[in-house]
């Protein structure tokens, strides 16, 4: 086993780390070992020993909430400290990157506090004196490898009633970069702003994308959301193979019926969840929606006893943002109350329905 650093997206859905990183090891059957508590997860960094970098290669390949990885070469809590483990680092480490025929730059970053290059160069400079040799060349564009110095400073205190603390350096990382994850290219390929059917409460994409690691979802997995609105979860899903379908109770936002939630649009023909799978190239991993409540979904599938499937993520409504509608199974009388047609097409959608 090797240790590797795992760098996190600042401030980003903290909580969720620890279980998107064990989920995502889960569901590619690797090993790992971690000596830090569950609350180091919450700092920038965090130690890993993982058995090669492929296999850090196979958790940041899927993972939004990190946003590098790196082999581990040595750590500190002083700078003098750092400089001294560089000096004693084993050749047969460090000569395939710092000594062979390929190239390769130091970049060095901060977490907690942002440091100006001409603070950074003198770190750099003096990291790089302390190796007893270097025959690689330098290439600051397109290296062959890449060093990293990490730098972790204490958090500043934020509270209200107490005096700011904090901005001292507390923890050295260096080491070689292994990869970034796909998290901004996850954010910019399907980013809400150009998605097809949208609703008031579209998902965010890092959060769709972090309930579809934790639901283990993989290739050909059936995954299904009984809230599904306008399918953020189960795109998300279906980005890593699997197979995505859901029911809502709101027959208007499954068929794209109503106020289009983009300022100064209107809803375009056709504008439903399949649009969006079409519009990602998504669509053999399309099942279909169904309206239904979730206490009448019983109904409409038939569940073996081994279970229908293979994961259940969704975002149960709450809250005041959107109106809600309730099934119950015995009828319930109620005051009659006047209904416009226009209000009665914006719920029920085409369907001719009498009423009083």
């Amino acid at each position: 086993m090797q240790k590797y650093v795992f760098s996190f997206a600042a401030s980003e859905f903290v909580n969720f780390r620890w279980i998107e990183f064990k989920s995502l090891a889960e569901i590619e059957q690797l090993s790992y070992s971690v000596s830090e508590s569950k609350d180091d997860w919450l700092r920038p960094y965090i130690v890993v020993e993982m058995e090669n970098d492929d296999s850090v290669l196979s958790i940041i390949k899927r993972s939004v909430l990190i946003k590098s990885a790196f082999h581990l070469w040595c750590e500190a809590t002083t700078l003098s400290e750092l400089i001294e483990q560089v000096a004693n680092l084993p050749n047969e480490l460090i000569d395939p990157y710092l000594n062979g025929c390929g190239t390769f730059k130091i970049v060095l970053s901060s977490a907690h506090k942002k440091l100006k290059q001409e603070e950074k160069i003198p770190i750099i400079e003096t990291i790089l004196d302390a190796h007893e040799r270097i025959d690689a060349e330098v290439s600051l564009s397109s290296p062959d490898h890449q060093i990293n110095i990490l730098l972790e400073y204490t958090p500043k205190n934020l509270g209200k009633n107490t005096i700011s603390s904090g901005g001292h350096l507390c923890r050295l990382l260096y080491g070689r970069l292994i990869g970034s994850s796909i998290r901004r290219n996850m954010m910019n390929d399907y980013r809400l702003s150009e998605r097809a059917h949208l609703g008031n409460t579209t998902m965010n994409v890092t959060l769709a994308a972090i309930m579809a690691n934790v639901g283990l979802c993989r290739k050909s997995s059936f995954v299904w959301d009984p809230f599904i609105g306008t399918g953020s979860t189960v795109i998300a899903a279906s980005v890593w193979g699997s197979f995505g379908g859901g029911s809502d109770i709101d027959y208007s936002v499954l068929h794209g019926i109503g106020m289009s939630p983009k300022a100064g649009q209107e809803r375009r023909c056709g504008e439903t969840l399949r649009s969006n799978y079409e519009q990602y190239k998504l669509e053999s991993r399309y099942l279909d929606v169904m309206v239904a409540d979730i206490v009448s979904l019983h109904k409409f599938l038939r569940i073996p006893h081994g279970g229908l499937f293979d994961a259940i993520i969704t975002d149960p409504p709450y809250g005041f943002r959107e109106r809600s509608c309730k099934v119950s199974e015995q009828p319930v009388e109620r005051k009659p109350t006047l209904v416009t047609r226009h209000r009665l097409a914006e719920i029920m959608g085409v369907i001719h329905i009498g009423y009083v």
